[in-house]
């Protein structure tokens, strides 16, 4: 099964934390690896307030070069909108799960939402 990373599996991959490294671990076993746009815009906002504009920049492209993009399509949001209700998820969390189940990838994070369900088969705690 592919991979879809959020972006608390971005941050600690470039941070080089503990997490970080079992992320790594799972990039090594998987050939087909995604993110989401919003994972996009997550990890972009997060590196701009912590290293500025030009570094922020250069990380995200470096995301799309590694990642298949999985963009946020009406399929996408109405996958969001059940998986909202069975587990009661925040709405981008939602969204990123629901891109991951589009591609049929476990889905990769750390989490406090996603630790919440980590009993479901597609969702993978770092």
């Amino acid at each position: 099964m592919s991979l879809l990373l959020d972006s608390y599996a971005i941050m600690e991959l470039f941070r080089g934390t503990k997490k970080g490294e079992k992320v790594r671990d799972l990039l090594e076993e998987e050939k087909e690896v995604y993110i989401s746009t919003l994972t996009i815009y997550e990890v972009g906002a997060a590196l701009q307030r912590e290293l500025g504009k030009k570094k922020a920049h250069e990380y995200v492209n470096s995301i799309k070069t590694h990642y298949q993009v999985v963009e946020v399509s009406e399929e996408v949001a109405l996958e969001a909108v059940e998986l909202r209700g069975r587990f009661k998820l925040p709405a981008m969390d939602c969204l990123i799960y629901a891109s991951a189940r589009q591609k049929g990838a476990r889905i990769v994070s750390g989490c406090k939402h996603f630790r919440e369900i980590k009993d479901e088969k597609d969702v993978v705690i770092v």
